[in-house]
Formats: structure tokens, sequence, C-alpha cells
């Protein structure tokens, strides 16, 4: 059997991520009849069908899902050994981390401020993402470390846990249940909630806490696509969602028009520095060190804040 190309596996992740073959098409530049004809070449090359074609899209079989898992693995590979490369032999060296907007901007600040002057490694460089992005940003090679929140299962990916605070629930004022002084997982099945745009799988379950349901759990009802906490609280606060946060939101959003509750049964927040499983860089492993000890060093200060309400 011969060697799928990267080319290859480009035009079926299109149409497996897609679901209908114009709108891949369009996304890679060709025409539907050069990118069908690609995929019934794959198909031929390995022997099996990947997926079933109808006037109403595109659905993958059993192993049209394998081979998207496994594809997307390696166009992240060869993306990440592109742009790591490349980074490496340019004279002006950096080490590019891998950021959210959010409360922890002290903390991520006292872990530059030490790698740098250590003297470890080249300077570090902050990019900026949405809600969920860092981890793929760290596995397409954007990124050399990440800075995380959420849940990391990615066999490719290690990770130190650097902050872990309870999380909690958000809800309109009239909901039925704001005035229950504590939440069981099971209360809020159900509930549409707030989308992170090009939020991860992962990110997905854990912010919509469907991973900590019991199993089997209907689908969680999508709500509007939201960029920020400040725009979350709104759209639960005009009734359209809940949903589940870190505590120390309600001590950054005092004046959030919701009301917040307690959760008997739900997972922390877990803040994790991540870098890829394969890495022998230098400069990687000294910031992660470093994160690891000042994350330490503020633990030793004292747990994160709980609001009196919630304790």
């Amino acid at each position: 059997m011969d060697d799928l190309e990267v080319r290859e596996l480009r035009c079926f992740v299109a149409v497996a991520e897609e679901l209908n073959v114009a709108r891949a098409a369009a996304r890679l530049r060709m025409s539907q009849p050069a990118l069908s004809k690609a995929i019934q070449g794959i198909e031929r090359k390995l022997g099996v069908v990947l997926m079933t074609r109808s006037p109403r899209g595109v659905e993958l079989t059993e192993a049209g899902y394998v081979l998207h898992d496994h594809a997307r693995i390696a166009l992240d590979a060869v993306s990440a050994a592109g742009l790591r490369t490349a980074r490496a032999g340019r004279p002006d060296k950096r080490l590019v981390v891998a950021v959210k907007p959010g409360p922890d901007v002290e903390l991520l600040h006292e872990i530059r401020t030490g790698y740098e002057e250590s003297g470890a490694g080249p300077r570090v460089h902050l990019a900026v993402g949405g809600r969920g992005d860092q981890l793929a940003m760290l596995r397409d090679g954007r990124a050399d470390v990440a800075f995380y929140e959420g849940i990391v299962d990615q066999l490719d990916v290690n990770f130190e846990v650097l902050r872990s605070e309870p999380r909690i629930a958000v809800l309109p004022p009239r909901h039925p249940l704001a005035n229950r002084p504590v939440l069981h997982r099971a209360d809020l099945l159900g509930e549409a909630v707030p989308t992170w745009p090009g939020a991860s799988a992962e990110a997905t379950a854990f912010t919509d806490a469907v991973d900590l349901f019991p199993h089997p759990f209907p689908p969680v009802p999508r709500g509007p696509l939201v960029g920020n906490v400040a725009e979350l609280l709104d759209v639960v606060a005009h009734e359209q969602a809940v949903a589940f946060v870190p505590s120390s939101v309600q001590v950054l959003y005092p004046a959030a028009r919701v009301v917040f509750a307690r959760m008997a049964d739900i997972s922390p927040s877990d803040l994790v520095v991540a870098w890829p499983r394969n890495s022998r860089s230098h400069a990687v492993a000294a910031f992660v060190r470093t994160a690891v000890m000042v994350a330490a060093a503020a633990r030793a200060k004292g747990p994160t804040v709980v609001p009196p309400a919630l304790r």
C-alpha cells in the first residue's frame, strides 16, 4: 500500500470536518470534481470506504473516523516541524508561549520574568488566543509552550497543574434554581450553554461540564457565541444560557447581573502549563521548571480566594 501524501490528508480532513464537499472545496480553493476525485483516490489506495455521500451531505464511516483522528495528528506534526524548525534557525530566537486573556496575568508575568532573568533561553513571545486555542497552537507548532485552562487528555502533550480552584454555576436571576444554595450536576442537564468559537472538543466538554454528567446524557444545547467572560455573563443574564466558570469570576465581576451557585459534584478549574511530549528543548524545560516553582510559591502564600457565599 502506498503512503498517503500530505495533500491527500488535507483534502480528506477538510471534507471530514465540513461534512460537505462544496464547503470543503471552497475552503481548499479547489473544484468540487477535483476534491471528489482526491477522496476516491484515497479510498482506492487504502481499499476502504471512508465516507458515504447523499443529497444531505457526507457521513464518515468507522474507517473514516479512524483516518480523521490520525490525519489531524499527522497534519499538526507536519506544521509543527516546519514552524519550529524555522524558529530554531532565526537569528532572533524566541520561545513562543500560548496564553489567553484572563485572571492569571500576574502569575504569568512572574513566570515570564523568572524565566528571562535566569538566562536559560531565548526571550518569551506571548501568542494570545481565544478560549481553547492554546492546545491547538501547541500541537501545530505555533507555540512551544501553552497555558491552558481545562482538561488535557491528548497523548502527545505533557502538562503540570499550576493552579486549581472550584468551579461554580452561573444562572439568570429568575432561573427556577437561582435560590438554591448548592446545585448538583444533574440539576442542569438539558440547559443551553454559551459556545466558545474555535474551542477544541476538550475545552468545549470542560466548559459545558458534560464530562461530569452521568452517562448516557442528552446532548448539551448550544447557546450564543461568546468571546470572553463578560459576554458570557451577559448571555446568562439575558436568560439565554447557564454556564460553569472558575469561582474567581465572582470576585472579578461582582456587579454581574447573574446568580453564582456552588456545585456539589463538578471538577475544579485547573490552569496547566503544557508542552509537546517529544520536546528536547532546553528552553522549554527551563520555562516549565520556572512555571512550576513560581506556581508552588504562589500556592504557599495561600489558597485561591473563594467568595464567602461559596464557602
